[in-house]
């Protein structure tokens, strides 16, 4: 009879806990979903109503994957909750009540950049083949006291909320004794997305990214086990599940990069990618990137064609509605943001590298200026910003639909990328403000008639086709 009323008396215990964290859970996603609610309503407000039908779908499928790895003890639920109630604080706060935001604006009449994308180091222990920052061992880096003094600035005179980590490898960032994850924990009011290779995670790295819970890592893939371990070396896509893994068992929320290349991007879309990725592995998102031909021997032919362009688009919209996956087609989701986001955009972001050269994107690898210059000469990032090449840029944008409530043809946000698909326009800017190649092989590309008229072409092609698509679905 005693063990018994012991083990009746532990199941009683066990179902309370049960009921409460199905409560709590039940809460805290009722919470999110009233606040994405709020959020759509303020935030993004124009005349298509084909963006805003995707921007409920998009943030549905994030409310469903949340819920989902909870459900599944994927993600701790502290750890979710944390990194809400920051996404929250970050987008739901009014611009005119954060102080730095206020300030920036009452001076030149638009908001500051919400982010910053930052490739501390140059330096990766993989080799991948068109690695668009052509990195290995033993590359630059930025010092701790310059990587500090930037994100402290991005955060006294922009009030940026988020700061992306990219590379080289981020987790082999290391000066005066200090790495990447020391300017997380320093920064417990920012959000910190960092895209890594994942080997260099362990045990003890992921039970600090627990305790931080203010940082999420993305995976690079490239597809299943063949195609992966084809770029990046053998035995790197195993290796790449065991670190999720750990990263699961302790509840840190991760997902995965994928770079779409001509002769992959059925794949990476594929149920059987899909749903090791998301069911079994316990990803959040999906980060998809297309092949763009920069960085270490650009390749032209593994760039995507226009057509194939247009159908990612539309099976990437398929699987979003279908299977509530919470996935990011950098390129064509740029109606979701209004178009291109570069160049210090109000709501986007500039992009520092490893030598301190600052540029307008992480995929256009042609720099302004340098960071150690503009410190040198007493400047500050509101410097940076105000270059004259940016300011073309941000003007480009707004003439091209960015602020506007009416959407016209003459702004295709599906075909908005002035390096991709405006490719002559972007050539002359680098002649016009003579910006700076990040490296030898930026030098040459810029030099090869090709290379531009492949490029143009690549360009006419997808306008073309996008336009139709354009003016009927989203005008």
């Amino acid at each position: 009879m005693k063990i018994n009323y012991i083990t009746a008396k532990t199941i009683s215990t066990k179902l309370k806990e049960y009921l409460f964290k199905l409560l709590v859970r039940a809460l805290f996603i009722d919470w999110f979903r009233k606040s994405v609610l709020w959020l759509l309503a303020l935030h993004f407000k124009n005349n298509s109503s084909k963006i805003n039908v995707q921007r409920k779908l998009l943030y549905s499928a994030i409310l469903d994957t949340v819920n989902r790895l909870i459900a599944k003890r994927t993600i701790s639920i502290e750890i979710a909750g944390k990194v809400a109630s920051l996404w929250i604080k970050a987008l739901r706060t009014p611009p005119h009540k954060i102080p730095a935001v206020a300030k920036f604006h009452s001076k030149n009449n638009v908001d500051p950049p919400w982010f910053l994308t930052i490739s501390p180091g140059h330096s990766c222990n993989l080799k991948c083949e068109g690695c668009y920052a052509a990195s290995s061992l033993g590359g630059n880096k930025l010092e701790w006291p310059i990587l500090e003094r930037i994100i402290n600035e991005a955060k006294a005179l922009w009030g940026v909320r988020l700061v992306v980590f990219s590379g080289g490898e981020p987790l082999l960032y290391s000066s005066h004794n200090k790495g990447v994850l020391d300017i997380v924990e320093r920064n417990p009011d920012l959000l910190f997305l960092l895209f890594t290779n994942g080997t260099l995670i362990n045990e003890k790295l992921s039970t600090r990214l627990s305790k931080l819970g203010n940082l999420t890592p993305a995976f690079s893939v490239e597809g299943m086990q063949n195609r992966t371990d084809d770029r990046r070396g053998k035995g790197i896509f195993n290796l790449i599940k065991q670190k999720m893994k750990l990263l699961r068992q302790v509840g840190v929320p991760f997902g995965i990069s994928v770079t779409v290349m001509r002769d992959n991007y059925e794949e990476v879309l594929a149920d059987e990618f899909l749903d090791l990725f998301f069911g079994e592995l316990g990803a959040f998102y999906a980060f998809y990137f297309q092949y763009l031909p920069i960085g270490h021997q650009p390749n032209l032919e593994s760039m995507p064609t226009p057509l194939q362009r247009l159908d990612f688009w539309r099976r990437v919209w398929n699987i979003i509605e279908e299977k509530r996956l919470f996935l990011v087609d950098f390129w064509n989701h740029g109606p979701l943001v209004n178009g291109c986001i570069s160049a210090g955009r109000a709501g986007g972001y500039l992009y520092i590298d490893w030598n301190g050269n600052i540029m307008p994107c992480v995929f256009a690898p042609y720099a302004a200026t340098n960071i150690h210059q503009v410190y040198g000469n007493g400047g500050t990032l509101n410097d940076v910003w105000a270059l004259p090449i940016f300011q073309a840029i941000r003007n480009w944008q707004i003439n091209y639909g960015f602020g506007k409530q009416k959407l016209s043809t003459e702004g295709n946000w599906m075909s908005s990328c002035p390096f991709r698909d405006h490719y002559p326009m972007f050539r002359s800017w680098i002649d016009q403000y003579e910006l700076e190649p990040e490296d030898e092989s930026a030098r040459l590309v810029m030099l090869d008639r090709h290379y531009s008229q492949n490029m143009t072409e690549y360009a006419r092609k997808f306008r073309k086709l996008s336009q139709k698509i354009w003016n009927r679905e989203y005008l």
